[in-house]
This record gives C-alpha cells, structure tokens and sequence, in this order.
C-alpha cells in the first residue's frame, strides 16, 4: 500500500517501522519542525520520526503550516491509498482530511472516548485508571471524536514513568495498525461511534502544570511526579532557613498518616529520604533535582543540601 506518515515522537516511531518492514511504501512522512533543546536552548535537535525516517531514505517534510494549500496539493501529488497519523502535533483541515477516499486513521494513545485531546497519557494516569490503550480511529473535525475501530489494552503499571508508559503504548499500537489494514483489505473492519455521553478530555501539557500542590492527596502527587516524567517534571520551591530554591521531584512514594501539619512542611528527614505532610497522608521523596544539576537520591542529596523538619516546600 502507498502510505503518508505523520507522526513526530519516539513512541510515534513503532508505528512507521512496522509499516516499512511489513513492505508498505511509505510515500511522505510528515513530522514537526527541529525545535531547539538543552538547558540554552541553542541546538536544534530533529524529531525521532525524522531520525528513523531519514535512516530508510524516506522523504520527509517538516513543515509549520500543513493545512497550506501549496502543501496539501503536494501531498495530492503521492495519490495515497492510506494516511496514518500517530502522535504529530498539529490540527488538519477538512482538506488534508479527506485527501484520500480511507481518510486518516489516528493512532490515539487511550481507550476513546475517555482522555481525548493533546495528553492522553498524562490524563490516564492523573485520574488513577487501572488500564489505558490504543485506539485508531478515523480523524474527523472534531477532536478525536471520530469512528473506532481498532483498540487494544495495556495494565497500567504501579510505579511506571509517563515515559515508559508512552514507549510501552508505541510498541503496542504498532501491530494493531497491522492487524486494522489487513482487516480493511479483507473488506472486515468496522468502524463504530464513540459514545458522546462518555467523552472526557484533556489538553497539551505545560511547563506551569509541573508545580506541585501540597493540598493534594500523597498518593495523587507520587503519581503526578511520575506522570510528569520526562517533561516538564513535577517541582516545587524548598525554603530552607538558610535558602530557597527549586527541586525537581523524580521518585516518591506515598506513606500513610494523618498529619496534623500544613502541606508542604518537611516532617521527618531519613538517610534515605525526605518526608513531607501533604492534604491527606505523607509524601517520601527518594530522588529529586536541584534546578541546573544532575538527579540524585535523597540520600546524596541531603548530604551537600542540608535540610530539616520545619523546613517548608511551596
């Protein structure tokens, strides 16, 4: 089959491997522009679709503006049988749309109508949900409320990073797209509705969602500072008697009790770790980041860091 690929992350790239090594032929990948990263922001750095899209000789575009008439008659041009669209980035016009008679099928990272939008990984582990998924389904004007008609499951792991959980879901997504196009060749695959009443939604993550609220329950705070892993990472600010400074929070766990302190308040400081009050129960913190140096365990940490009880984070 002659296939355009959109798609711009690392767990975007499963998807587009398994279609080259099963002989499709990937006509036009479609990826984000090289943004710039690192602590001064100076180096441009090329998407992983990019990277893996280069390494096969496949044609590649990056383009800020897809919905570009210019563009979309370029695409035209390539006569698809097929568009597949994981994880790109960017919202397309009715034209690009219906660009070829299947449409565009969207590999979406959980199980629609729940979690729809930008951040669907970061939702399905905020909320506590015991699974999540893949679903593909056709694109539509509306946001991913188009017609399922693949889906698969995944256990959400107790202590997993929204990182690994990503690469997890890439790896499981890529032999569902296989399994849908060899159903839609044989004239099998079903596209049903989504359920309107059960939709939930979410939106792209930001840099200012990685503050911590100590009023929060423990046990939703472990989770936020894995679901905020790799970006832009749960912190907060600890004052000290002596300083104040941020800290990135990398692992935690969630320890039962009831304090009686506020939120925030540094309760107890252990070898390996630092307890904190929260709105319901403890929070341990065993490894976190001063803004600007490397990760460390709390116990190497707290040796160049002192910190004590009283001491507060906000």
């Amino acid at each position: 089959m002659n296939i355009i690929f959109l798609g711009t992350p690392s767990f975007a790239v499963p998807a587009l491997e398994i279609l080259c090594e099963n002989g499709h032929t990937i006509s036009a990948v479609i990826t984000q522009p090289d943004r710039p990263q690192g602590r001064n922001q100076k180096e441009l750095v090329p998407p992983p679709v990019k990277v893996y899209a280069q390494s096969k000789g496949l044609k590649v575009y990056q383009v800020e503006s897809p919905n570009k008439k210019e563009f979309i008659d370029e695409l035209k041009s390539y006569h698809p049988d097929l568009m597949v669209l994981a994880a790109y980035g960017k919202i397309l016009c009715k034209d690009i749309l219906n660009l070829c008679a299947p449409g565009i099928w969207n590999i979406h990272f959980s199980l629609l109508p729940k979690h729809r939008g930008a951040s669907p990984v970061l939702a399905s582990m905020l909320s506590g949900d015991q699974e999540t998924g893949i679903s593909i389904m056709k694109l539509v004007s509306k946001m991913d409320a188009g017609p399922v008609c693949s889906q698969a499951f995944l256990p959400i792991e107790p202590k997993i990073t929204r990182e690994n959980l990503e690469e997890k879901l890439g790896k499981l997504a890529a032999p569902l797209l296989i399994d849908t196009i060899e159903k839609w060749k044989r004239k099998e695959l079903v596209f049903q509705e989504q359920d309107e009443s059960k939709a939930t939604y979410c939106s792209i993550i930001k840099k200012e969602q990685g503050k911590i609220s100590w009023e929060c329950e423990a046990s939703y705070i472990e989770r936020f500072i894995r679901a905020m892993i790799p970006w832009p990472c749960a912190y907060s600010t600890l004052n000290t008697k002596s300083s104040s400074y941020t800290i990135l929070l990398k692992e935690a766990e969630a320890l039962q009790g009831n304090p009686d302190e506020v939120p925030g308040k540094v309760v107890q400081v252990l070898s390996d770790g630092i307890v904190v009050a929260t709105g319901k129960h403890y929070l341990k913190i065993l490894s976190l980041q001063k803004s600007g140096k490397r990760t460390m365990m709390a116990s190497e940490f707290l040796r160049g860091n002192p910190v004590k009880p009283g001491d507060f984070l906000s």
